[in-house]
C-alpha cells in the first residue's frame, strides 16, 4: 500500500517539475519521460551521473548513468511518446542521431577524463500521458547501438 502510494506521490511530482519548465507541450512530455526514465534506471540501482549534458548547439546526451554490475558507464537516449500510433520511439533513433550522441559522448569522456572501460548506448521508451491516469509503459533498450569507432 504505502509502495504504491510512493509511486503515485512520485509520478504527480515529476509530473509537475516536468510542466514547470515551459515550453511547448513537446518539450514539456519530453522533459516528464527522462525525469520517468531517470527514476525508472535508479530503481534498477542505476546512479544518474548527468542529465541533459548539452555541447553547442545539436550535441546533446539525455542521460549518463552508471550501471553497477558489470560497471559500466551509460548514454541514454530518452524517447518519449504519448502511444505508438506512429510507431515505437525506438525508431526515431536515426543514424544522425546516433552519430550526434556519439560525438557529445567524446566530449563528455574527455571532459571527465574517464578513459577506456566499459561504456554503451541504450535507448529508454517511454510510452504515456502526464495525466497520471495510469503509469507509462517504459521500455529499456541495452545496447541500442553501437557508433562507429566505438
Amino acid at each position: 500500500m504505502v509502495a504504491g502510494w510512493l509511486e503515485r506521490w512520485g509520478r504527480a511530482w515529476r509530473r509537475a517539475v516536468a510542466a514547470a519548465g515551459g515550453g511547448t507541450p513537446n518539450q514539456v512530455l519530453g522533459r516528464w519521460g527522462e525525469l520517468e526514465a531517470a527514476a525508472f534506471l535508479r530503481r534498477k540501482g542505476w546512479k544518474i551521473l548527468a542529465r541533459n549534458v548539452r555541447y553547442g548547439g545539436r550535441l546533446e546526451l539525455d542521460l549518463v548513468a552508471r550501471q553497477p554490475k558489470p560497471d559500466t558507464l551509460v548514454f541514454v537516449e530518452v524517447k518519449t511518446s504519448e502511444n505508438e500510433r506512429f510507431g515505437r520511439p525506438l525508431s526515431r533513433v536515426d543514424a544522425v542521431k546516433r552519430k550526434t550522441m556519439a560525438k557529445a559522448a567524446w566530449r563528455y569522456l574527455k571532459r571527465v577524463r574517464r578513459g577506456a572501460g566499459l561504456r554503451r548506448f541504450d535507448v529508454v521508451e517511454v510510452v504515456g500521458r502526464m495525466d497520471g491516469r495510469e503509469a507509462p509503459t517504459i521500455r529499456h533498450i541495452e545496447n541500442a547501438f553501437q557508433p562507429d569507432g566505438w
